[in-house]
């Protein structure tokens, strides 16, 4: 996962030694969800949301980092997003999609249920990106 960042690599070799007695109770399904938790840790300015406030370009950038971290997880390819920077470009309908499907993915790989959107459907050109929208995806990453 951390190659997919950019950070440098180093292997370190390590032998575990057998376990003393028992089996582990932890799940595979646990072990995911420790781990995309812990993958997908993020802070995320102005958390939480006020209805109302404006969606800012930062929130996508940081959802889509939490998103791809979210992937990398279940084992699945980094999504390309429309407008990799979005320093002077409106928050558009194809960026809320493009995050809510590469979600949907990471999700479903990882066995978690799909997130509930109010707005089943973003439409170009006539769905305002809304608070909501955000807080929903914010909560898919969590």
């Amino acid at each position: 996962m951390f190659a997919w960042v950019g950070f440098n690599q180093t292997g370190v070799r390590y032998t575990r030694k057998a376990r003393r007695r028992g089996e582990t109770k932890f799940t595979l399904r646990k072990m995911l969800t420790f781990a995309t938790d812990a993958a997908t840790t993020t802070i995320f300015t102005d958390d939480p949301l006020v209805s109302g406030s404006s969606v800012k370009a930062v929130h996508i950038t940081q959802l889509r980092t939490a998103v791809n971290a979210m992937r990398a997880a279940a084992g699945l390819a980094p999504q390309s997003f429309a407008d990799p920077s979005l320093a002077g470009v409106a928050i558009k309908a194809t960026h809320l999609t493009q995050l809510r499907t590469a979600l949907d993915a990471a999700r479903t790989a990882i066995g978690l249920p799909a997130v509930p959107y109010s707005d089943s459907t973003i439409t170009v050109g006539s769905t305002v990106a809304k608070t909501a929208h955000i807080a929903e995806l914010r909560s898919g990453v969590k």
